[in-house]
């Protein structure tokens, strides 16, 4: 099956993503070193999907998953409670 299929949807941005996992599979493949991979976006646009996607390209690097709206809305309740 095709990693690929999981992205669905037809716009310019998904095609972008799946444009951007063909790259890497094919730089991958020509034995080059792969780059360090950031996926951002806003909570709900599927960054997790995206990285499970990369992952089943044939991936297997570590991954480390860090949601920043969780932290920075913990660091602004901390900061109302701070004297």
């Amino acid at each position: 099956m095709d990693p690929l299929a999981e992205l669905v949807g037809e716009s310019f941005a998904i095609d972008s993503v799946r444009d951007q996992i063909r790259r890497l599979v094919a730089r991958r493949a020509a034995g080059h070193r792969l780059p360090s991979i950031l996926i951002s976006g806003e909570t709900g646009t599927g960054k997790g999907l995206v990285a499970r996607t990369i992952h089943r390209a044939g991936f297997r690097l570590p991954t480390a998953a860090r949601s920043s709206s969780t932290r920075s809305g913990f660091c602004r309740e901390r900061s109302k409670l701070s004297f």
